[in-house]
């Protein structure tokens, strides 16, 4: 691969024709590699800047609404201080209530009030299904281009995505009565569930944020990359390990017998403190300037 690499095209016309598609072998697979890992780097990095951007739009309408909200917020002030007067003098809550604040004030803000605590407790998906149509313009091709296996065995999340890429192949908008839901949170499953039926745009985003949060943790990965695999992958195997240790030779640094190598530490010291000894005699220990006449005392 890395003769490929270096290797201009005019010369492999002087190699051998086995020799010459085994370099281009070599490139391909490494190609595959690294565009493997490049694509699915940016799409986790797309999805990161969905919710980002949810997030970002969520905080502006806060921020939109602050007056609206401090508005409120007097109102329930006014309110609790009416209730406190009703209770310390006696009289009708209503009546009170009604002359200090209106009753028909009251019952006009209810709306605002349901309205603002909607939006104070908006899931960031919520924000990312309003970019819907920016995901289906890569996750179907992601989805057929690529293999993903996973760690765990029976995995809700590879079954999601089966159905994702079968749901795209036959171009059906909406769900089945049964979607794998094991792979996401209690939270994200009763807002899915909100309005009865099952959101096919909620259900789509949150399934390839998962994905993506399994990928960058190892727990799951594509085939075909380097960035993005199993720790396993990155470890010797099992038989070429047992090989190399049934010949001693795992070229650890140390030796394999804790005694022996106790007993080098063991040799190491013995030389050093008399190495040490015999400088603290000839006054050779340069941090110490009076070690001869401490020794000669």
């Amino acid at each position: 691969m890395r003769e490929g690499a270096v290797t201009p095209s005019w010369l492999t016309e002087d190699f051998n024709a086995g020799r010459r598609h085994a370099l281009i072998a070599a490139q391909l697979i490494e190609l595959t590699s690294k565009l493997t890992d490049a694509t699915i780097a940016m799409f986790c990095r797309l999805i990161a800047r969905l919710f980002t951007k949810s997030k970002a739009r969520q905080d502006r309408r806060h921020l939109a609404a602050r007056n609206e909200t401090a508005r409120l917020l007097r109102m329930f002030g006014d309110t609790l201080r009416a209730l406190a007067e009703a209770n310390e003098t006696g009289e009708d809550t209503f009546d009170v209530l009604d002359r200090e604040i209106g009753w028909p004030r009251l019952v006009q803000a209810r709306a605002a009030v349901e309205a603002l605590a909607t939006t104070a407790e908006a899931d960031p998906l919520l924000g990312a299904a309003e970019r819907y149509s920016r995901i289906r313009r890569y996750a179907p091709a992601l989805l057929d281009a690529f293999t993903f296996r996973s760690a765990r065995a029976h995995d809700s999340l590879l079954t999601a995505l089966d159905l994702l890429r079968q749901l795209n192949r036959n171009e059906r908008r909406g769900l089945p009565d049964k979607v794998p839901l094991g792979h996401l949170k209690e939270k994200v499953r009763k807002l899915i569930a909100a309005n009865g039926k099952r959101d096919r745009r909620l259900w789509e985003i949150a399934t390839l944020a998962v994905l993506r949060e399994r990928l960058r943790s190892g727990d799951v990965w594509v085939e075909g990359g380097r960035a993005f695999r199993p720790l396993e992958a990155q470890l010797m195997p099992g038989p070429a390990f047992a090989a190399r240790k049934e010949a001693g030779n795992l070229r650890l640094g140390v030796p394999r017998d804790a005694n022996v190598w106790i007993a080098e530490k063991e040799q190491e010291l013995d030389f050093k403190l008399k190495r040490l000894s015999y400088q603290a005699r000839t006054g050779k220990l340069e941090q110490i300037p009076f070690a001869s006449e401490h020794a000669n005392g």
